[in-house]
């Protein structure tokens, strides 16, 4: 295990007493895991996931928010990440933010603990701002595309006889990632990136007759879904692909899973050749102000959903 001299506290999002979110100067860093990377945060996305952790959801004193990007500080003795990652390397990736198991790990904090497999190195070309777009995104990507509806065919590896799959938002992070990755030619496979009733008919109306496999970012409403259909439905929790123990409460509680993992380890060795590569663009961002404290203020513009097309982004450097 490699550290270097870190502070004692840091500045952090975390949950209040009182569901909401707030800024506090007197966080404690990660513990640092055998298996973990500890990063001195540089930016930070925002999601819509970061704005549901709240009332009776919210965690008093955890971390919140999943994406981030910045510098190695120090590492685990078992780390096992795509590519050898050195201190001082610039990586992104995404943790799992509010959890009740680990409440230090969050994203909106000055250090971030993240797991070694879901650990990016950053290519030269890319920002740090730029990077903190991809974290979750390819975590959920890569389980909803290659995992859930088993297109066939990977990034390295193309199907020879291309298929179509509607990718319904593909204005968001995830979606823009997901039509990068595929070639639309013929439609069996549908992809929900918005995971609201109204996409999920869409998708449904679009498979039509023949049916096919419609997989969701979130459950889906049970009763949306007519069994004697064709349709095979499914959804995705993005933050399964590290393998770890999920502690939010249900329908997302997880138990360590390995073959999660072994998926994920996979996963992110094609993402980080796709990245040296230059074959992935990162998705347009909105660089809002202020750091931390302007990150707070930008998870009303989320709630409210006025982003849309752009990934807001606050640098914390």
């Amino acid at each position: 295990m490699t550290v270097h001299k870190l502070p004692l506290k840091q500045k952090a999002i975390i949950g209040l007493e009182d569901g909401s979110l707030g800024i506090s100067h007197d966080v404690d860093l990660p513990r640092l895991e055998e298996d973990m990377i500890l990063i001195k945060n540089k930016a930070v996305a925002l999601n819509p996931s970061d704005t549901k952790f709240v009332g009776k959801l919210g965690i008093p004193g955890a971390v919140a928010g999943m994406d981030f990007a910045g510098e190695v500080v120090a590492t685990g003795s078992k780390c096992q990440t795509a590519t050898h990652i050195n201190i001082g390397d610039r990586i992104c990736g995404a943790v799992l933010g509010m959890d009740p198991l680990r409440p230090r790990v969050g994203a909106f904090a000055d250090f971030v603990g993240a797991a070694d497999i879901a650990a990016m190195k950053i290519p030269e070309y890319i920002s740090y701002e730029q990077a903190a777009t991809l974290g979750s995104s390819i975590s959920t990507i890569g389980l909803a595309l290659f995992k859930s509806l088993q297109v066939p065919g990977t990034p390295k590896n193309p199907a020879k006889k291309p298929v179509d799959v509607l990718v319904y938002g593909g204005s968001s992070s995830t979606g823009a990632l997901a039509i990068q990755l595929l070639k639309l030619r013929s439609l069996k496979f549908t992809l929900d990136c918005i995971s609201e009733p109204e996409t999920m008919r869409f998708c449904y109306q679009c498979l039509g007759r023949t049916g096919g496999k419609y997989t969701a970012l979130e459950p889906y409403p049970e009763f949306l879904h007519d069994r004697p259909r064709t349709v095979v439905p499914d959804w995705v929790l993005g933050p399964t692909v590290w393998g770890k123990e999920i502690g939010w409460p249900a329908p997302f509680a997880r138990e360590a899973n390995e073959e999660n993992r072994n998926f994920g380890i996979e996963w992110f060795q094609t993402v980080q050749w796709l990245l040296d590569e230059g074959k992935l663009k990162t998705h347009p961002i909105q660089l809002g102000s202020g750091g931390l404290d302007g990150a707070l203020e930008g998870l009303e513009f989320l709630r409210k959903k006025q982003i849309s097309g752009r990934k807001l982004i606050y640098s914390l450097s």
